[in-house]
């Protein structure tokens, strides 16, 4: 809860600064339903989870309808999370041919953002900040209860190495790096991370090779240069981690209920 407090306050300092309105919309729309049971029902024809395979951008939409329809509001806009550079085989269902067809009172919706690659966004972000002096704090972790950002999560890593390639400093959008953070993303991405999809991480690798001289001098980061992110999920130990995910998915919750509780009595 405190979290939430701090991306409230956070929310609310940008909407003051730019003379615009935040509105905060508090939901249970991620908590309703069963998603062990939608994700085991359907995950086999989606390809992936419920969540991300048919409620994501339209859960997230529904939540403005109320608003719309008291305030008369024409357009609905929703941040695209990918890029047509990048939707090759894309299963996340919040893409324009799904959210752009949305009709509810007298709006309509509009997935923006969709022509630009995730790169080109924060290369935009940087600019902006070059140009305007201005400091803008990104929150982009999944991980941290805290409001802010890890600085070790996947995500996190994404979105440093993405600053990076643009010759920014990650401390100035709320990040914290230290000299072993740029090489343990390294070590996490060999052994740990799965990365869908990798066209994320291949348009920050362009971007770092576009100024390849110069970052062959850059110890920490010169390793992403060379990497082979197309085989970062085909390792043994991470398939064998896919495998024992989809058996456990498959037993009945009754049965996992069961054998929570016996370990439980075991222990």
């Amino acid at each position: 809860m405190q979290g939430w407090q701090q991306v409230k306050k956070s929310v609310q300092e940008y909407a003051d600064r730019f003379a615009l309105k935040a509105l905060f919309i508090k939901s249970t729309f991620r908590r309703f339903i069963n998603y062990a049971a939608l994700d085991r029902d359907f995950e086999r024809i989606l390809g992936t989870g419920w969540w991300y395979g048919v409620q994501h951008g339209l859960g997230l939409i529904g939540h403005a309808a109320p608003y719309v329809g008291l305030y008369n509001l024409k357009t609905v806009y929703i941040p695209a999370s990918f890029s047509i550079n990048n939707c090759v085989g894309l299963k996340c269902a919040s893409v324009p041919w799904i959210d752009d067809q949305v009709r509810f009172a007298c709006s309509s919706v509009l997935h923006e953002g969709f022509e630009n690659h995730r790169q080109d966004k924060i290369r935009q972000i940087c600019q902006y900040c070059r140009d305007t002096n201005e400091q803008i704090i990104l929150r982009v972790c999944w991980e941290s209860r805290g409001g802010g950002n890890c600085s070790r999560c996947e995500k996190c890593a994404r979105s440093i190495m993405g600053i990076m390639a643009e010759h920014a400093e990650p401390q100035q959008f709320g990040f914290n790096i230290d000299g072993k953070t740029l090489k343990n993303f390294r070590k996490q991405l060999q052994h740990n991370w799965e990365i869908p999809p990798i066209n994320s991480w291949k348009g920050i690798q362009n971007r770092f090779l576009s100024k390849r001289e110069y970052w062959n001098n850059v110890d920490e980061v010169s390793w992403i240069l060379t990497y082979d992110f197309e085989n970062n999920n085909r390792s043994i130990i991470k398939r064998g981690r896919r495998i024992k995910a989809y058996l456990i998915s498959m037993i009945p919750v009754p049965l996992k209920n069961f054998i929570k509780k016996f370990l439980a009595y075991l222990a």
